[in-house]
């Protein structure tokens, strides 16, 4: 699972200790919480509860692209790299904000599985 901040350098140019803290809030109420579940159940709820929490007045300033893929990875540290990274980053890329893209291999892996 690959998230980016839509607008993150416009955020951080504005407000950057406001933006840190939102973000940090946000990585520990909703975010945190929902990875301990797989990786297209997590993107859904992030941007659902991302979503519920702008809408009852929370800060919506924030929102997330969210790309999925199914591949092989290299850990190293608290870095990872490989093929399965780089289509993540590629398909988050062309999400809209506040959506989840899956590349199709990972389609094909929740097919049938998730509403």
């Amino acid at each position: 699972m690959a998230a980016d901040v839509v607008g993150y350098s416009r955020l951080m140019e504005a407000d950057e200790g406001g933006t840190l803290n939102r973000l940090k809030a946000l990585r520990r109420d909703i975010i945190d919480p929902a990875i301990a579940v797989d990786a297209v159940t997590c993107a859904i709820e992030i941007q659902k509860k991302i979503r519920q929490f702008g809408e009852s007045g929370g800060d919506s300033t924030i929102l997330f692209q969210i790309g999925i893929n199914v591949g092989d990875i290299i850990v190293d540290g608290d870095d990872i790299y490989g093929d399965g990274v780089n289509i993540a980053a590629r398909i988050e890329a062309l999400a809209e904000p506040g959506e989840v893209y899956l590349s199709r291999t990972s389609a094909d892996q929740v097919r049938d599985k998730l509403p």
